[in-house]
């Protein structure tokens, strides 16, 4: 019994961040974003990640998740950005950046230009989902596909990148890579 309490404390004590949490608010999670979103839980913590530092001391975060941020980002932004995941995360930290792969959207694209969910994946949905208060945040600056994106967090410094799936079957868009800080994990 005191295995499992000493096990439930530990659990509970892990550091978890969701940053630009938008619509994926996560309980168990210090959720992080720029705004409100209409209809989803509001944000833990308001942080616009082009420019804040994420309020959080060096090294303390054990898991981060970066979903479909990193798209949202202009590059000259990206740096420092990657630059705060990196200092905030513990060494040997996980970190998740789930993206939309490119490659297989470029595809469909180009067999049907006329389907406006392709392009709201490419271009992002630029207000037209959300409304045009959040276009600025539903815009899409960049893309990527899997050499792409192991490329930008090996040279912001992460190591061991790997592609997982953390979504359902149905988001057959997902790229996601996932990586630690430093060392084995």
């Amino acid at each position: 019994r005191r295995a499992t309490e000493n096990l439930v404390s530990l659990l509970g004590a892990l550091m978890r961040l969701n940053l630009a949490s938008g619509s994926d608010y996560r309980e168990g999670w210090t959720n992080l974003d720029i705004t409100s979103w209409d209809g989803y839980p509001p944000p833990d913590v308001y942080w616009d990640a082009r420019c804040d530092r994420i309020p959080f001391d060096d090294s303390c975060v054990d898991e981060i998740y970066c979903g479909y941020t990193l798209l949202h980002i202009r590059p000259r932004y990206r740096p420092f950005f990657l630059n705060e995941v990196r200092r905030v995360l513990r060494p040997s930290g996980y970190v998740a950046f789930s993206e939309v792969d490119m490659n297989v959207v470029f595809r469909r694209f180009l067999e049907d230009p006329s389907d406006r969910s392709y392009s709201e994946l490419i271009w992002g949905e630029m207000g037209s989902i959300h409304g045009c208060k959040y276009e600025e945040f539903d815009t899409h600056y960049f893309g990527y596909c899997e050499r792409t994106l192991i490329d930008e967090v090996i040279k912001a410094g992460f190591q061991q990148p790997e592609r997982i799936r953390v979504q359902s079957s149905d988001v057959w868009y997902e790229l996601t890579i996932r990586c630690v800080k430093d060392g084995q994990a």
